[in-house]
């Protein structure tokens, strides 16, 4: 009997073992083959990373709220926030802004409870950067700061030899190439020069996540889709690229082959980094005269340069100045980062075109709130950096965030009423309700004044805009935990004040 009941068990343990292998032998299967996802779940990597952060998330966050859990913390019952991180947009002011918030949060131990962290423009070429020499040689995020600093110290201009040489590789490997790709190229070289591979791509950021790179936060990283009325975000990630407003979501190295309902049926080299900086910072390819100079070509008119300088608050009016530049250039390269839409022939496609056309999301609104705000991830708390370019003062405005809002809105999306904010710092503004479903958002408004098209920075100025940035986040260490305790307390029942 004894030896029968044994038996059985093992018996229920292979059982059980091989059909986990075989579940995880499909998704590999569906990853490999480029099939559309339509459940709008995270993928089994997210998953797989999101469980090794957490161990390391949990831990942080219990060692301050210990007085919460008087009779120890028990992860059936109890519940710690998700807390994810959200940058703007901004040029490298938001670049700087970004780097500057994170070194702070690293120093009160900010980051070591966050999850996930969202980018646009900007900010998306501060963080594939790091992760690029991250992955590489393993730099800290002080390593990295010395390292770009020094980077952004030399001119933005010199590399007219890299933008037609991509413009070339791209227009070879994928039949078309466009203004973006160039421009990420010279973004790419700018920021990180020969001390990373010329050529990688999320394939290289894939294999470091999966092994050792929880160390940081999981990167959401964000742009739209033009040719829709109104505009969808997209969302980029290592593992996967759509989102659930657009209705699905496939493999990212298959973002640009070409899918017939719902399947790769042709599938192109995966898009280098290079690339996808260029598509997240779309927004700056043409409205820079260092740019034009650069390649020794006037794609637009000097009178059309100087109105780049007047709009750029107002991204969206630079698309038919776009459209002008392309007009002079010579074919196929595309003004636009043009794209085969995955979606095509389904039942489910809003683009209703066999092409997407993806652009810088600020081009929409300038917080990177849509990936951070999927049910299926859970997010809490969400930390909000705002470097935007803006001229009023706080309570005031804060138009982007009230973008965000009627975004979350219009999507059936809980999210925190914006009337009578907590100030708890200067220009650190919480929103909270006392739903534990709606998110509490932190924002973190940034003081830096530098212009938006502005590439170098001296050693001074580039100093300034991080170590402001830093200071006062850990001047606002103690208000801000005791903003997540309050969430904390909501989440388990416990009276919020």
């Amino acid at each position: 009997m004894l030896f029968y009941i044994i038996h059985n068990n093992f018996r229920k343990n292979i059982i059980l073992n091989i059909t986990l292998v075989f579940t995880l032998l499909f998704y590999s299967i569906v990853y490999a083959t480029g099939v559309l996802d339509t459940s709008f779940d995270i993928t089994n990597e997210e998953k797989s990373f999101i469980l090794k952060r957490d161990a390391r998330t949990q831990n942080h966050l219990l060692a301050c709220h210990q007085e919460l859990f008087p009779d120890g913390f028990d992860k059936d019952i109890h519940k710690l926030p998700k807390i994810a991180f959200c940058f703007s947009g901004g040029g490298n002011r938001a670049l700087i802004t970004s780097l500057g918030f994170m070194q702070g949060a690293e120093k009160i131990g900010l980051l070591d409870c966050a999850s996930y962290a969202s980018f646009l423009s900007g900010s998306s070429w501060f963080y594939l950067s790091f992760l690029l020499k991250n992955m590489s040689t393993t730099m800290g995020l002080q390593d990295y700061r010395d390292f770009l600093q020094s980077r952004l110290e030399k001119p933005f201009k010199k590399n007219a030899r890299k933008f037609l040489k991509e413009i070339q590789h791209v227009r070879k490997v994928r039949g078309s190439a466009a203004i973006s790709d160039g421009f990420g190229r010279v973004v790419y070289t700018y920021l990180l020069d020969n001390t990373v591979p010329e050529h990688a791509s999320f394939k290289d950021i894939r294999a470091h996540l999966l092994s050792s790179g929880e160390n940081m936060p999981f990167p959401l990283f964000t742009a739209i889709i033009k040719n829709t009325t109104p505009y969808r975000w997209l969302e980029v990630n290592p593992f996967s690229t759509g989102s659930n407003e657009l209705g699905g979501y496939i493999p990212t190295n298959y973002f640009g082959s070409i899918f017939t309902q719902g399947t790769c049926s042709k599938n192109y080299p995966e898009l280098s980094l290079a690339s996808f900086m260029g598509i997240f910072g779309s927004a700056y390819c043409l409205n820079t005269s260092e740019l034009t100079g650069a390649i020794k070509t006037k794609f637009l008119p000097s009178s059309v340069q100087k109105y780049f300088a007047l709009t750029e608050e107002k991204p969206s009016r630079l698309e038919s100045y776009l459209n002008v530049g392309v007009q002079l250039l010579p074919n196929p390269i595309e003004a636009h980062s043009k794209f085969n839409n995955f979606l095509h022939t389904t039942t489910v496609d809003p683009v209703k075109s066999s092409h997407m056309i993806v652009a810088d999301a600020g081009i929409d609104f300038n917080l990177p709130t849509p990936p951070l705000l999927k049910k299926q991830r859970n997010i809490d708390v969400i930390i909000i950096c705002d470097a935007s370019y803006k001229k009023a003062a706080l309570p005031n405005n804060f138009k982007h965030l009230k973008k965000a809002q009627k975004y979350a809105h219009d999507h059936g999306i809980p999210f925190p009423k914006l009337t009578n904010p907590v100030e708890i710092a200067q220009n650190i503004l919480v929103f909270e309700d006392q739903d534990p479903n709606v998110p509490t958002v932190i924002y973190f408004r940034s003081s830096a004044t530098t212009s938006t098209l502005k590439f170098s920075y001296t050693a001074s100025e580039f100093n300034n805009v991080c170590d402001e940035t830093q200071k006062r986040l850990v001047a606002a260490q103690d208000k801000i935990f005791e903003v997540i305790k309050r969430k904390t307390r909501l989440l388990n029942g416990f009276a919020i004040a």
